[in-house]
């Protein structure tokens, strides 16, 4: 049922096979083997500066039309705000860092290929079911990775392990010069 989707599909797009983008040329040769020439491969900074403009504007889209692109970014947000505000090192905020963009690449993506696969078949399929349904997996695995990452930076940075009960820590309840560190310089008590 796809490839009739995708065939009938296919009859009404333009020969260069994107609508909006001519296709790029190819000069083969022995010092030239497929080296792409034409208006979108042009050597410069202004063809650089659009196909940014293209990214730019494609991330805008996500942000626009999809809300749990817009329920991550706020989701980024109060992260980077409790990265602040607990001081965390460089490899925490690597850390951080990477699974913020690892949630917000995978939506990306999860957009992408709900869109592509509303155009090839737009009708019902149980096959493109399964290729959104796989797709939106995909973001909810970093999405809970992002979940544990965050839960092994910050939960000691509110909670000491060592205290009876759970008690907060006095890093975060005192400050800095006032809270008890162990030999080790590390909070806790002394």
């Amino acid at each position: 049922m796809a490839a009739r989707c995708l065939r009938r599909r296919t009859n009404s797009i333009p020969s260069s096979g994107v609508a909006w983008r001519p296709a790029p040329t190819v000069t083969p040769g022995p010092d030239r083997a497929l080296e792409p020439i034409g208006p979108t491969w042009r050597r410069g900074g202004a063809t650089r500066l659009r196909s940014f403009s293209f990214a730019v504007e494609g991330l805008a889209f996500v942000v626009r039309t999809q809300p749990n692109m817009r329920f991550h970014l706020v989701a980024a947000t109060g992260a980077v705000l409790a990265s602040t505000a607990v001081g965390l090192d460089a490899g925490e905020w690597l850390w951080v860092i990477a699974a913020i963009a690892s949630v917000l690449a995978a939506e990306c993506l999860n957009t992408a290929i709900e869109y592509l696969c509303d155009v090839v078949c737009p009708e019902r399929s149980m096959a493109v079911k399964r290729a959104k349904d796989v797709a939106a997996g995909v973001v909810l695995i970093f999405a809970m990775t992002a979940v544990v990452v965050g839960a092994i930076i910050f939960i000691p940075k509110f909670i000491d392990p060592l205290s009876p009960k759970g008690f907060p820590t006095s890093s975060v309840l005192c400050r800095s010069g006032d809270a008890p560190t162990n030999a080790n310089g590390l909070p806790g008590v002394r």
